[in-house]
């Protein structure tokens, strides 16, 4: 078996290290959606004096699909977004298949106002 040359092995090891770097940067880029409880998502949206924008999604929708690969990465519109709102994603279809099927149930205390 022959050895990989010191050239090779460090080609790997950079071109491995790019796409690390690449993943990192991109996670950065678009409109950053909160991960907390809806609880927390209204409590700082107070706190920041903000209004919420819910993306109410399932992975199966194209239409979803499409915004999430376009829309939401598009660099004006994250940055409109990101400044004047806290963003927040719901899959509906989990919802659903926890049996929560009514609005109410799956968007529980959205229409409460903020102070």
């Amino acid at each position: 078996m022959k050895k990989p040359t010191l050239l090779k092995t460090l080609l790997i090891v950079l071109f491995i290290f790019s796409l690390i770097c690449g993943h990192v940067n991109a996670q950065d880029k678009g409109i950053h959606f909160e991960k907390r409880t809806w609880k927390k998502v209204l409590a700082l949206a107070e706190k920041k004096n903000k209004l919420i924008f819910l993306d109410a999604y399932t992975t199966w929708c194209g239409p979803c699909i499409w915004m999430e690969k376009n829309t939401f990465i598009d660099e004006k519109v994250s940055k409109f977004y990101n400044e004047y709102f806290i963003n927040v994603r719901i899959n509906i279809a989990i919802n659903i298949l926890k049996g929560e099927t009514n609005s109410q149930n799956i968007c529980a205390n959205i229409r409460k106002p903020l102070k």
